[in-house]
């Protein structure tokens, strides 16, 4: 699942609730076969967050980690705050065993892995941005 937050947010920890409940939710329900997931976080934009919200999303990740494929999160060399921040939560997923990237370039990152961008409409009428997948080989 492609979440892109836009330039200029701060995120709260509002957001990383929503991402890790409805977005989540979501991604099952384009792709109910699947067993494990790629999650691309574009926070290239953002100009900061609440340390809340990088807790919900790390803690998000160390109860998943099983059921993720692959995490990357795109993050912009032009804010090192930022970049240091999710270097740490990135860390400890890490060391739990997530299979988990920072890059710096979201078309770098499509190109790498061969995702494709699925825009069907969501399932339940509602769009929470387009997913990514990646065809099975």
């Amino acid at each position: 699942m492609l979440n892109h937050v836009l330039a200029g947010t701060y995120v709260l920890a509002d957001a990383a609730q929503y991402i890790t409940t409805a977005v989540e939710a979501e991604m099952k329900q384009r792709f109910p076969d699947a067993k494990r997931y790629y999650y691309v976080h574009d926070f290239s934009g953002i100009s900061g967050y609440e340390t809340s919200a990088r807790r919900i999303m790390t803690d998000w990740g160390m109860s998943r980690r099983h059921e993720v494929q692959k995490v990357i999160v795109v993050t912009s060399p032009m804010n090192p705050l930022v970049r240091m921040g999710v270097g740490t939560a990135v860390a400890i997923l890490r060391v739990a065993g997530m299979n988990i990237e920072i890059s710096e370039s979201l078309a770098d990152t499509i190109a790498r892995y061969g995702l494709r961008v699925d825009r069907r409409p969501s399932p339940r009428g509602t769009s929470h941005g387009p997913a990514l997948a990646r065809d099975a080989r």
